[in-house]
């Protein structure tokens, strides 16, 4: 039987809306939360209503405003797979007396500057790092380094910084953006070793852990394909080829960011970097991993998404069962790799995605991008060309698809 009433602030993320109906069946009754002054959920309006019991909420509401808007929904949870959502799903939660992040955590979890300002307080190693103040001389933070907005997600006008030309360019392409992204930060570049994954591999990991009344319950690391420039990743994968030690040295560190940013309840994802110097946190996010569900589950059969649901509602036994589940799956190597361009363009056509497709273990293919479409490289991951799932037995046969993914998948450009 449905235990109760399960408010899911929803926008562009994690977790699709049929992600959350599937996963919450004999769980929960969802009701999707809204905001209508958002582009894609006011499109997708419609639809949604059609799917499932939505409410809306007006933009900036207030507490009082939330409470009365939700007043006549008997709310059990909150949840959202959302990084854009996660300020007004802490103002959703505390409007109705449900645990979540608080609304001071979500925003250290959506501010990077507010991030790293609660890392360095607790102790933690981060790179050095600064406010960027739009007309004012760009702070000194050491060289190499990165330009990255506040408030964004999928590496967006993130840009590598080698001298004071790159930082001078960088700062011209992102004068009129400012206020879209909430400011810019410049850091220090995190500089990793590439043996401690392996050179075949990125020199960086997400930890997936599971928070519960503030105990963090570790669920793996997922290992990263390195990026392509200008900080695009290039796909994921579990489990990662970090050693026993190595492991518990970035679960650990991830155990004490979490701790640092205040977060108690829900799903973690923790990017770190992999230096000689010890474990570095790049950035922690304060919801389910985009694309880590579709992987975790085609490797473990644990659902990610039902975890996240089952946390927001208090049911202990079913998130942790589902976290059992993933760290005694049945042992393959799961991934999803995403093909990029090498510049912007306009795109006529991609080419190469049936030989992908004829790829053992390759269950899905999706093209991100159609015939016309723009391809803009500064828009980070979001300038994905395709995108593609598969399961294999190890790291071997994982590198051999994703040599063929790189040579085959070819944008033909307009003009």
């Amino acid at each position: 039987m449905e235990s109760g009433r399960l408010a899911v602030v929803y926008d562009h993320g994690s977790a699709s809306p049929s992600d959350i109906l599937l996963a919450a069946e004999g769980l929960a009754t969802p009701l999707l939360v809204c905001d209508p002054s958002v582009p894609h959920v006011r499109d997708l309006l419609p639809l949604l209503s059609d799917l499932v019991e939505t409410v809306t909420v007006p933009a900036g509401a207030d507490r009082a405003a939330l409470a009365a808007a939700l007043r006549d929904h008997r709310i059990d949870g909150v949840v959202t797979f959302s990084d854009a959502a996660l300020r007004l799903t802490a103002a959703v939660a505390e409007a109705v007396g449900r645990p979540f992040h608080s609304p001071a955590t979500a925003v250290r979890l959506t501010d990077k500057l507010a991030q790293r300002e609660a890392l360095r307080a607790a102790g933690l190693a981060v790179p050095r790092f600064a406010a960027v103040v739009p007309g004012a001389e760009a702070p000194d933070v050491g060289l190499p380094a990165v330009l990255k907005p506040r408030r964004s997600n999928g590496s967006r006008h993130t840009y590598a910084i080698g001298d004071r030309e790159d930082l001078a360019a960088a700062l011209a392409a992102v004068a009129g953006l400012h206020e879209r992204y909430g400011g810019f930060t410049l850091e220090e570049r995190i500089i990793g070793d590439p043996e401690i994954a392996g050179p075949a591999w990125g020199d960086y990991v997400s930890v997936e852990s599971l928070v519960l009344d503030g105990t963090v319950h570790h669920l793996g690391a997922i290992g990263r394909m390195p990026v392509t420039p200008p900080f695009r990743e290039t796909g994921i994968f579990f489990p990662s080829t970090l050693s026993a030690e190595r492991l518990a040295s970035v679960e650990a560190e991830a155990e004490a960011a979490v701790h640092a940013l205040g977060i108690t309840v829900g799903l973690c994802h923790t990017e770190i970097k992999l230096t000689a110097r010890g474990p570095v946190v790049i950035e922690v996010n304060g919801r389910l991993g985009g694309e880590t569900a579709k992987i975790i589950h085609a490797s473990t059969g644990a659902d990610l998404v039902r975890m996240a649901l089952a946390a927001a509602l208090g049911d202990t036994a079913t998130a942790l069962a589902e976290a059992d589940r993933m760290r005694h799956g049945p042992g393959t190597v799961s991934y999803q790799i995403s093909a990029f361009a090498a510049g912007s363009g306009t795109l006529d056509g991609l080419d190469g995605l049936d030989q992908v497709r004829a790829v053992e273990g390759v269950w899905r293919v999706v093209p991100c991008k159609a015939h016309g479409e723009t391809v803009d490289v500064d828009m980070g991951t979001f300038s994905e060309l395709a995108s593609v799932y598969g399961v294999t037995t190890d790291h071997t046969r994982l590198r051999h698809a994703m040599r063929i993914v790189e040579r085959v998948v070819v944008p033909r450009w307009r003009g």
